[in-house]
Protein backbone atom coordinates (compact mmCIF):
# COMPACT_ATOMS: atom_id res chain seq x y z
CA UNK A 1 0.00 0.00 0.00
CA UNK A 2 0.81 3.78 -0.41
CA UNK A 3 -0.29 6.94 1.20
CA UNK A 4 -1.07 10.12 -0.07
CA UNK A 5 2.11 11.63 -1.59
CA UNK A 6 4.32 8.77 -1.34
CA UNK A 7 6.76 7.11 -3.35
CA UNK A 8 6.85 3.85 -3.19
CA UNK A 9 4.78 1.35 -1.60
CA UNK A 10 5.05 -0.39 1.90
CA UNK A 11 4.54 -3.75 2.70
CA UNK A 12 1.27 -4.54 5.11
CA UNK A 13 2.38 -5.74 8.20
CA UNK A 14 1.89 -9.54 9.51
CA UNK A 15 -1.43 -9.43 10.69
CA UNK A 16 -2.70 -7.08 8.25
CA UNK A 17 -3.48 -7.23 4.64
CA UNK A 18 -4.45 -5.11 1.84
CA UNK A 19 -6.91 -7.01 -0.91
CA UNK A 20 -6.99 -3.81 -3.55
CA UNK A 21 -4.73 -2.32 -5.75
CA UNK A 22 -3.59 1.41 -5.09
CA UNK A 23 -4.84 0.76 -1.62
CA UNK A 24 -4.12 3.59 0.91
CA UNK A 25 -3.88 1.40 4.24
CA UNK A 26 -3.73 -1.80 5.10
CA UNK A 27 -6.69 -3.25 7.23
CA UNK A 28 -6.31 -5.39 10.15
CA UNK A 29 -7.38 -9.04 9.69
CA UNK A 30 -10.67 -10.02 11.28
CA UNK A 31 -11.22 -12.05 14.33
CA UNK A 32 -10.82 -15.83 13.73
CA UNK A 33 -8.16 -15.14 10.65
CA UNK A 34 -4.69 -14.44 10.60
CA UNK A 35 -1.48 -13.38 8.50
CA UNK A 36 1.66 -14.63 9.26
CA UNK A 37 3.87 -12.32 6.87
CA UNK A 38 3.90 -9.10 5.46
CA UNK A 39 3.17 -7.77 2.11
CA UNK A 40 -0.81 -10.48 2.45
CA UNK A 41 -3.07 -9.52 0.19
CA UNK A 42 -5.77 -11.73 1.74
CA UNK A 43 -5.91 -13.09 5.73
CA UNK A 44 -6.29 -16.83 6.17
CA UNK A 45 -9.36 -18.30 8.05
CA UNK A 46 -7.91 -20.66 11.23
CA UNK A 47 -8.35 -23.95 10.22
CA UNK A 48 -10.82 -25.84 12.31
CA UNK A 49 -9.63 -26.99 16.14
CA UNK A 50 -8.21 -23.39 16.18
CA UNK A 51 -8.81 -19.43 16.89
CA UNK A 52 -7.80 -15.96 17.54
CA UNK A 53 -9.12 -16.13 20.75
CA UNK A 54 -11.08 -13.24 19.74
CA UNK A 55 -8.07 -10.73 18.33
CA UNK A 56 -7.61 -9.19 15.44
CA UNK A 57 -4.82 -8.62 13.34
CA UNK A 58 -3.46 -12.02 14.33
CA UNK A 59 -0.41 -13.32 13.00
CA UNK A 60 -0.76 -17.07 14.16
CA UNK A 61 -4.11 -18.83 15.18
CA UNK A 62 -3.74 -20.73 18.43
CA UNK A 63 -5.04 -24.44 19.00
CA UNK A 64 -8.35 -24.81 20.82
CA UNK A 65 -7.35 -26.40 24.36
CA UNK A 66 -8.06 -29.34 26.18
CA UNK A 67 -11.95 -29.13 27.11
CA UNK A 68 -13.18 -26.68 24.05
CA UNK A 69 -13.21 -27.16 20.40
CA UNK A 70 -13.76 -25.15 17.24
CA UNK A 71 -15.31 -26.54 14.04
CA UNK A 72 -15.54 -25.21 10.91
CA UNK A 73 -13.24 -22.71 10.12
CA UNK A 74 -12.63 -18.57 10.58
CA UNK A 75 -13.55 -19.42 14.28
CA UNK A 76 -13.09 -16.03 16.55
CA UNK A 77 -13.47 -18.51 19.76
CA UNK A 78 -12.61 -21.94 20.56
CA UNK A 79 -16.29 -23.52 22.28
CA UNK A 80 -16.08 -24.64 25.71
CA UNK A 81 -17.80 -28.36 25.93
CA UNK A 82 -21.06 -28.56 27.96
CA UNK A 83 -19.67 -28.73 31.47
CA UNK A 84 -16.71 -27.89 32.38
CA UNK A 85 -17.20 -30.00 35.73
CA UNK A 86 -17.86 -33.15 34.17
CA UNK A 87 -17.07 -33.09 30.18
CA UNK A 88 -13.80 -32.82 28.26
CA UNK A 89 -12.24 -33.60 25.35
CA UNK A 90 -8.78 -35.96 25.57
CA UNK A 91 -6.97 -33.84 23.49
CA UNK A 92 -5.86 -30.29 22.56
CA UNK A 93 -7.07 -28.88 19.02
CA UNK A 94 -10.91 -30.78 18.93
CA UNK A 95 -12.72 -29.74 15.90
CA UNK A 96 -15.84 -31.54 16.48
CA UNK A 97 -18.65 -31.01 19.54
CA UNK A 98 -18.60 -34.73 19.41
CA UNK A 99 -15.10 -34.68 20.81
CA UNK A 100 -16.60 -33.73 23.86
CA UNK A 101 -16.53 -36.47 26.10
CA UNK A 102 -18.71 -37.02 29.59
CA UNK A 103 -22.13 -38.24 30.74
CA UNK A 104 -25.37 -37.22 28.39
CA UNK A 105 -28.65 -37.58 30.63
CA UNK A 106 -31.85 -36.84 27.67
CA UNK A 107 -35.28 -35.70 29.18
CA UNK A 108 -37.84 -36.49 26.01
CA UNK A 109 -41.31 -35.83 25.10
CA UNK A 110 -44.40 -37.79 24.45
CA UNK A 111 -43.33 -37.78 20.56
CA UNK A 112 -39.43 -38.87 21.51
CA UNK A 113 -38.13 -35.56 20.66
CA UNK A 114 -35.47 -33.94 22.72
CA UNK A 115 -36.63 -31.29 25.65
CA UNK A 116 -33.09 -30.84 27.26
CA UNK A 117 -30.03 -32.49 28.14
CA UNK A 118 -28.03 -32.92 31.65
CA UNK A 119 -24.82 -33.25 31.64
CA UNK A 120 -24.33 -32.69 35.19
CA UNK A 121 -25.86 -33.46 38.43
CA UNK A 122 -29.13 -32.23 39.34
CA UNK A 123 -33.16 -31.93 39.15
CA UNK A 124 -35.11 -33.96 36.46
CA UNK A 125 -37.95 -31.90 37.29
CA UNK A 126 -41.27 -33.20 35.41
CA UNK A 127 -44.02 -31.49 37.46
CA UNK A 128 -45.49 -30.00 34.56
CA UNK A 129 -45.86 -33.52 32.83
CA UNK A 130 -44.15 -32.44 29.92
CA UNK A 131 -40.78 -35.48 30.59
CA UNK A 132 -42.21 -38.60 29.17
CA UNK A 133 -39.09 -40.92 29.18
CA UNK A 134 -35.33 -40.42 30.44
CA UNK A 135 -32.75 -41.75 28.56
CA UNK A 136 -28.82 -42.14 29.59
CA UNK A 137 -27.32 -41.09 26.38
CA UNK A 138 -23.66 -41.36 27.79
CA UNK A 139 -22.69 -43.10 31.18
CA UNK A 140 -24.30 -44.57 34.01
CA UNK A 141 -26.90 -42.47 35.81
CA UNK A 142 -28.41 -42.94 38.89
CA UNK A 143 -32.33 -41.57 39.32
CA UNK A 144 -33.61 -40.89 42.81
CA UNK A 145 -36.95 -39.68 43.83
CA UNK A 146 -37.03 -36.15 45.41
CA UNK A 147 -39.11 -36.79 48.14
CA UNK A 148 -38.04 -40.45 48.65
CA UNK A 149 -34.14 -40.88 48.10
CA UNK A 150 -34.43 -44.15 48.85
CA UNK A 151 -36.42 -45.07 45.67
CA UNK A 152 -33.73 -44.94 43.10
CA UNK A 153 -33.55 -46.36 39.45
CA UNK A 154 -30.02 -46.86 37.55
CA UNK A 155 -29.72 -46.32 33.63
CA UNK A 156 -26.99 -47.50 32.04
CA UNK A 157 -25.70 -45.99 28.53
CA UNK A 158 -28.71 -46.44 26.08
CA UNK A 159 -31.65 -47.34 28.73
CA UNK A 160 -34.86 -45.62 28.75
CA UNK A 161 -36.65 -45.05 31.76
CA UNK A 162 -40.60 -43.51 31.12
CA UNK A 163 -42.01 -40.90 32.96
CA UNK A 164 -45.61 -40.98 34.02
CA UNK A 165 -45.55 -38.88 37.14
CA UNK A 166 -45.42 -35.39 37.77
CA UNK A 167 -42.88 -36.05 40.09
CA UNK A 168 -38.84 -34.36 40.95
CA UNK A 169 -35.76 -36.91 40.31
CA UNK A 170 -32.32 -36.38 41.39
CA UNK A 171 -29.90 -37.48 38.59
CA UNK A 172 -26.35 -37.93 39.45
CA UNK A 173 -24.22 -39.12 36.72
CA UNK A 174 -21.20 -41.51 37.66
CA UNK A 175 -17.82 -40.37 37.14
CA UNK A 176 -15.82 -42.72 38.47
CA UNK A 177 -14.61 -45.66 36.25
CA UNK A 178 -16.67 -44.03 33.43
CA UNK A 179 -15.26 -41.32 32.45
CA UNK A 180 -12.12 -40.59 34.32
CA UNK A 181 -9.88 -44.12 36.41
CA UNK A 182 -8.36 -44.63 39.33
CA UNK A 183 -4.82 -44.11 39.09
CA UNK A 184 -3.66 -46.24 42.15
CA UNK A 185 -2.01 -49.35 42.09
CA UNK A 186 -4.78 -50.58 44.27
CA UNK A 187 -7.41 -50.04 41.48
CA UNK A 188 -4.78 -51.37 39.25
CA UNK A 189 -4.45 -47.87 37.10
CA UNK A 190 -7.70 -48.60 35.40
CA UNK A 191 -8.33 -51.79 36.09
CA UNK A 192 -12.08 -51.68 36.83
CA UNK A 193 -12.62 -49.01 34.00
CA UNK A 194 -15.31 -49.42 32.02
CA UNK A 195 -16.64 -46.52 30.05
CA UNK A 196 -17.99 -45.58 26.88
CA UNK A 197 -15.55 -44.50 24.90
CA UNK A 198 -15.15 -45.54 21.34
CA UNK A 199 -12.16 -43.28 20.35
CA UNK A 200 -8.27 -43.23 21.18
CA UNK A 201 -7.02 -39.84 22.75
CA UNK A 202 -6.40 -38.50 19.00
CA UNK A 203 -10.34 -39.38 18.09
CA UNK A 204 -9.26 -42.45 16.12
CA UNK A 205 -11.51 -45.13 16.07
CA UNK A 206 -11.22 -48.33 18.57
CA UNK A 207 -11.21 -51.54 17.50
CA UNK A 208 -11.93 -52.85 21.54
CA UNK A 209 -13.04 -51.15 24.37
CA UNK A 210 -11.05 -48.80 26.60
CA UNK A 211 -9.93 -50.76 29.46
CA UNK A 212 -6.58 -51.65 31.41
CA UNK A 213 -6.63 -55.34 32.24
CA UNK A 214 -2.77 -55.74 32.22
CA UNK A 215 -2.85 -53.29 34.91
CA UNK A 216 -0.46 -50.75 32.96
CA UNK A 217 0.71 -47.65 34.84
CA UNK A 218 -0.19 -45.53 31.76
CA UNK A 219 -3.52 -46.44 32.07
CA UNK A 220 -6.14 -47.42 29.47
CA UNK A 221 -5.60 -48.29 26.07
CA UNK A 222 -8.21 -49.76 23.13
CA UNK A 223 -6.81 -51.18 19.74
CA UNK A 224 -6.87 -49.21 17.05
CA UNK A 225 -5.62 -49.68 12.97
CA UNK A 226 -2.21 -48.11 11.77
CA UNK A 227 -0.72 -48.20 8.93
CA UNK A 228 -2.49 -51.76 8.29
CA UNK A 229 -1.62 -52.75 11.70
CA UNK A 230 -3.41 -53.74 14.96
CA UNK A 231 -1.75 -51.75 17.66
CA UNK A 232 -2.41 -50.26 21.48
CA UNK A 233 -2.85 -46.46 22.02
CA UNK A 234 -3.87 -44.56 24.74
CA UNK A 235 -7.18 -43.35 25.47
CA UNK A 236 -6.31 -40.45 27.07
CA UNK A 237 -9.07 -41.11 30.30
CA UNK A 238 -8.84 -38.15 32.44
CA UNK A 239 -7.40 -39.08 36.49
CA UNK A 240 -10.39 -39.58 39.00
CA UNK A 241 -9.80 -36.42 41.87
CA UNK A 242 -13.44 -37.03 43.70
CA UNK A 243 -13.45 -40.39 45.45
CA UNK A 244 -9.45 -40.35 45.74
CA UNK A 245 -8.70 -37.03 47.72
CA UNK A 246 -12.75 -36.72 48.54
CA UNK A 247 -15.71 -38.41 48.95
CA UNK A 248 -18.84 -38.29 47.11
CA UNK A 249 -22.81 -39.45 47.63
CA UNK A 250 -21.84 -42.17 50.31
CA UNK A 251 -18.36 -42.59 49.57
CA UNK A 252 -19.43 -46.40 47.74
CA UNK A 253 -16.85 -45.40 45.05
CA UNK A 254 -14.24 -44.15 47.68
CA UNK A 255 -10.78 -45.29 46.93
CA UNK A 256 -8.54 -42.82 48.87
CA UNK A 257 -5.44 -43.89 50.97
CA UNK A 258 -6.79 -43.00 55.24
CA UNK A 259 -5.60 -45.77 56.88
CA UNK A 260 -7.07 -44.79 60.24
CA UNK A 261 -10.79 -43.71 61.27
CA UNK A 262 -12.12 -40.91 63.85
CA UNK A 263 -9.56 -42.15 66.74
CA UNK A 264 -8.52 -45.85 66.00
CA UNK A 265 -6.50 -47.67 63.22
CA UNK A 266 -7.95 -49.60 60.83
CA UNK A 267 -8.03 -53.10 60.63
CA UNK A 268 -7.61 -54.86 57.20
CA UNK A 269 -10.44 -55.60 55.23
CA UNK A 270 -8.95 -59.19 54.93
CA UNK A 271 -8.77 -59.79 58.69
CA UNK A 272 -10.97 -61.46 60.91
CA UNK A 273 -9.00 -59.62 64.25
CA UNK A 274 -9.38 -58.17 66.52
CA UNK A 275 -13.52 -58.10 64.86
CA UNK A 276 -14.47 -61.10 62.89
CA UNK A 277 -16.80 -60.15 60.05
CA UNK A 278 -18.32 -62.08 57.30
CA UNK A 279 -19.59 -59.56 54.64
CA UNK A 280 -17.06 -57.08 53.92
CA UNK A 281 -14.22 -59.43 52.83
CA UNK A 282 -12.51 -58.74 50.02
CA UNK A 283 -14.06 -60.83 46.87
CA UNK A 284 -13.87 -60.41 43.18
CA UNK A 285 -17.28 -58.33 43.29
CA UNK A 286 -16.17 -56.46 46.69
CA UNK A 287 -12.99 -55.57 45.21
CA UNK A 288 -14.42 -53.76 42.01
CA UNK A 289 -17.36 -52.16 43.09
CA UNK A 290 -16.02 -50.80 47.26
CA UNK A 291 -12.13 -51.40 46.39
CA UNK A 292 -12.11 -53.83 49.09
CA UNK A 293 -8.74 -55.74 49.01
CA UNK A 294 -5.88 -56.77 51.32
CA UNK A 295 -5.79 -53.34 53.19
CA UNK A 296 -6.97 -51.26 55.41
CA UNK A 297 -8.10 -47.98 53.99
CA UNK A 298 -11.29 -46.26 54.42
CA UNK A 299 -13.81 -47.96 52.52
CA UNK A 300 -17.88 -47.68 52.40
CA UNK A 301 -19.10 -51.28 51.52
CA UNK A 302 -22.24 -50.69 53.56
CA UNK A 303 -24.44 -48.77 51.15
CA UNK A 304 -27.89 -49.62 52.96
CA UNK A 305 -26.21 -48.80 56.53
CA UNK A 306 -23.63 -45.73 56.03
CA UNK A 307 -23.79 -43.43 54.58
CA UNK A 308 -19.33 -42.35 54.21
CA UNK A 309 -16.48 -44.27 54.53
CA UNK A 310 -15.46 -46.07 57.23
CA UNK A 311 -13.49 -49.37 59.13
CA UNK A 312 -13.39 -51.92 61.74
CA UNK A 313 -10.92 -50.53 63.98
CA UNK A 314 -8.32 -52.19 65.44
CA UNK A 315 -9.26 -51.19 68.96
CA UNK A 316 -10.70 -54.68 70.99
CA UNK A 317 -13.73 -52.25 71.89
CA UNK A 318 -14.40 -50.28 68.78
CA UNK A 319 -15.92 -52.71 66.04
CA UNK A 320 -16.07 -50.18 63.50
CA UNK A 321 -16.15 -46.22 63.31
CA UNK A 322 -16.50 -43.22 60.57
CA UNK A 323 -13.29 -41.82 58.85
CA UNK A 324 -14.68 -38.46 59.50
CA UNK A 325 -11.67 -36.84 58.96
CA UNK A 326 -12.11 -37.41 54.62
CA UNK A 327 -13.61 -34.43 53.08
CA UNK A 328 -16.83 -34.29 51.31
CA UNK A 329 -16.55 -33.81 47.31
CA UNK A 330 -19.74 -31.99 46.95
CA UNK A 331 -19.33 -28.25 47.60
CA UNK A 332 -15.47 -28.77 47.75
CA UNK A 333 -13.42 -26.79 45.14
CA UNK A 334 -11.87 -29.75 43.81
CA UNK A 335 -12.27 -30.94 40.45
CA UNK A 336 -13.56 -33.97 39.16
CA UNK A 337 -10.70 -35.23 37.39
CA UNK A 338 -7.16 -34.03 36.12
CA UNK A 339 -5.52 -34.23 33.35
Amino acid sequence: MSGTGATECTLCAAGTHASAEGATACDNCAAGTMSAVAGAADCTACAAGFSTNGTEAATACAECGVGSYAEGTGNAYCTACPSPSTTTTYSAGSASAAACIGPVLALMDADGALISNLNEAGAVNNTLGNVASIKAQSGEWTLALAGDPTEKHILGTGEVMEVTDPLVWMATPTMANQFCYFNLTTEGYGMYFSGPQVTDSQGNACLSPCANEEKDPAGPTCQIEQDGETVLSSCGIPVCVWDVECFSGIGSNYRGTPTHSESHNCQSWSSNWPHYHSKFHPSPDNDSKFGLGDHNMCRNPDTEGEVRPWCYTTNLFVRFQSCSQIERCEGSELPIFKQ
